[in-house]
């Protein structure tokens, strides 16, 4: 709305409206401004592209690195291992041949490669054949620093589980007492040797 001078009344008028064209030369320098600008985005974009691919071979880099250590790392550790082999030249030459320790202690963890229960010749009484195979554990585990009181898991292997799961029961309560370990018992078809009953595996923390 707009008051004209001298007069009280008021009108409804439109401002006037003027096209004001600019220079070919401003044209042409605000074209040459834009197309400056669209280069500059699209630069940045490649500068970006580039470092975002620096930190790839960066990351890369660290990548190969790290694998690169991790058999320095494996030695190490290999190192800090304690390995028990048999006193028995005959036993200690039998595991060299087949590339196996009577026990290894990691740090406070012992692990006691499987002791297999046989029975002697002419013998038929399972109780005596499990109670050697425990007699011989207790002393692996006592050359580790450690006792029965130590292990808190066991596996057994057993070609007959009824009867063999029945005697190492009996016999295991001689030496095993509360609080108990894991115990989990596998029927299995055979064993190494193959007269082999029945292989007990410990696994003990010294405390």
């Amino acid at each position: 709305m707009i008051a004209r001078p001298g007069n009280g009344a008021l009108a409804s008028e439109r401002a006037p409206v003027q096209a004001v064209a600019r220079p070919r030369r401003e044209r042409e320098a605000a074209g040459d401004t834009g197309w400056r600008q669209a280069m500059a985005r699209g630069t940045n974009r490649s500068i970006g592209d580039a470092a975002n691919a620096g930190g790839g071979r960066r990351a890369i880099g660290l990548v190969a690195t790290m694998l690169a250590c991790l058999p320095v790392a494996a030695q190490a550790q290999r190192s800090a291992m304690t390995v028990i082999m048999p006193e028995n030249s005959g036993a200690r030459a039998a595991q060299e041949d087949w590339g196996y320790a009577e026990a290894v202690v990691a740090g406070n963890t012992i692990y006691l490669s499987g002791v297999v229960v046989g029975l002697a010749p002419g013998e038929t009484d399972l109780d005596a054949a499990f109670d050697r195979t425990f007699r011989r554990i207790e002393a692996s585990l006592k050359r580790a620093g450690a006792s029965w009181d130590d292990v808190v898991d066991i596996t057994s292997f057993h070609t007959d589980i009824l009867p063999q799961i029945a005697a190492m029961k009996r016999v295991k309560h001689r030496y095993v007492h509360a609080p108990y370990p894991a115990w989990t018992a596998i029927d299995v078809d055979r064993l190494l040797p193959d007269k082999g009953l029945t292989e007990i595996k410990i696994v003990a923390v010294k405390r």
